[in-house]
């Protein structure tokens, strides 16, 4: 669990890193299942997120509305879906802010970086 301030609210989310194949991380999201508080940190990260970065420009128009702001590479996403873990038999629904970078142009704008072991 982690807990911090996004842009100008405060929250706790479960978070994980991604990565491509290479090792190279491609995205963070942050997660909270609590049926509580999931709706409100989905509102709060969607106000702060037009505040910071305005209108997002791809709307999904899902069950809960996913918002994605595009900015070249970077992609910043912020939804409620559901999820399962078949192994654990759990399921449930979460709200997901994510952060990813494309990671095919990174490489192809920093070769010397992205074939570098550092």
């Amino acid at each position: 669990m982690l807990r911090f301030d996004l842009l100008g609210f405060e929250a706790q989310f479960w978070f994980n890193f991604v990565s491509h194949s290479d090792g190279k991380l491609t995205e963070v999201q942050f997660w909270n299942e609590k049926p509580k508080a999931r709706n409100r940190t989905y509102r709060k990260a969607a106000a702060a997120l037009k505040t910071s970065m305005g209108k997002p420009n791809v709307v999904d128009m899902s069950r809960w509305g996913q918002q994605t702001w595009r900015f070249g590479d970077l992609k910043v996403s912020n939804y409620i879906s559901k999820w399962r873990q078949p192994r654990e038999g759990r399921k449930g629904i979460a709200h997901t802010l994510s952060f990813s970078i494309n990671h095919e142009a990174w490489q192809e704008r920093s070769p010397s970086l992205a074939n570098s072991s550092e």
